[in-house]
């Protein structure tokens, strides 16, 4: 699916910024652990699972419990927009 939508897999891989250097810059960004940031996003579980494991360049905790707090530890504050839907999965309400 991205490489149908022109991400270059392979030339990422040689060329991209290696995650030891990611997680080093992230960390410094004053974006994690920072009570005054709010997180937003749909489906969040892959997009904090995988800065998770860029964060501490380690495997992510075995079991739900340990991997919400060690969100809630980086993270704070953070909202999944698709656990905001209505049972018909719109974001919108009716009038």
């Amino acid at each position: 699916m991205l490489e149908k939508a022109g991400i270059e897999l392979k030339r990422h891989a040689s060329e991209g910024i290696k995650k030891e250097a990611f997680s080093s810059l992230f960390k410094k960004s004053n974006l994690v652990q920072n009570s005054a940031v709010m997180w937003v996003a749909f489906n969040a579980r892959y997009d904090f699972g995988y800065l998770l494991h860029l964060i501490d360049l380690a495997p992510l905790p075995f079991n739900e419990n340990s991997f919400i707090k060690k969100c809630v530890d980086n993270f704070g504050k953070f909202h999944d927009v698709k656990l905001l839907r209505d049972n018909r999965g719109s974001l919108h309400q009716q009038l």
